[in-house]
This record gives structure tokens, C-alpha cells and sequence, in this order.
């Protein structure tokens, strides 16, 4: 947001960050870039929600009722792992990120044998 917006105070709300952090990014980076620079561009006010992403984002990842439900830590696992993509690695900044304490991340990576 800082890099292609620095002039706006804008953050994504939580449901938001979920729904960019869990989408399959087939562009990679471009792809993420070009869809920050456009919700950022076209927000009218400084929180995107969930409804100012893309359609294709925003149903994303959207569940019917004949899918078996996803278990928890199944969902908990792969947040981790993208976000830790998303900080280059640095669990700090990750545990940051997911609003916990370094030692609480650094026992989920060894846990779910998430390689970094």
C-alpha cells in the first residue's frame, strides 16, 4: 500500500487481507500489485473491505454446500504459509502481520512442519 499509494492513509480490513492473502495469485506479484494499485485508486474511503476487491478475488475460495468442510487447522496452516511468503520469510514480521507472539508462530511452524 505504502509503495503505490504513499500519499493515502488506506488499509485493508481483515476479512480483506484474508481473502488476498488465501486467493491463488496465477500472475504472481504483477497480478497482486495491479489489483492494490486499482482497490487503492478507486476506494472512497481508507478501509477496503471485502466488496471492493475484484469479483474474482472477492468469490474466491467460496464453498458450496456439497464441499466437505475445511478442517481448522488445515485453513490455519496455509494462512501461515502465505503469509510467510508474503514477509519474505521473516517470522517476526509475520507473527506481526497475524496479530501473535513470534514464540506462538515459531511452535505452529515446527507443528504443521511448515518449511521456511
Amino acid at each position: 500500500l505504502k509503495e503505490y499509494n504513499p500519499e493515502k492513509k488506506v488499509t485493508f480490513t481483515s476479512q480483506a487481507l484474508l481473502k488476498l492473502i488465501s486467493y491463488k495469485w496465477e500472475g504472481n506479484i504483477r497480478q497482486l500489485k495491479n489489483i492494490v494499485t486499482r482497490v487503492v485508486t478507486l476506494s472512497r474511503n481508507n478501509k477496503i473491505t471485502v466488496e471492493d476487491l475484484p469479483k474474482e478475488i472477492y468469490d474466491s475460495n467460496k464453498t458450496t454446500e456439497t464441499e466437505d468442510p475445511i478442517k481448522l487447522e488445515t485453513v490455519e496452516k496455509e494462512h501461515i504459509k502465505n503469509v510467510l511468503k508474503l514477509c519474505d520469510g521473516n517470522q517476526k514480521k509475520a507473527a506481526e502481520m497475524m496479530g501473535i507472539h513470534r514464540n506462538t508462530l515459531a511452535k505452529k511452524i515446527k507443528d504443521y512442519q511448515i518449511s521456511i
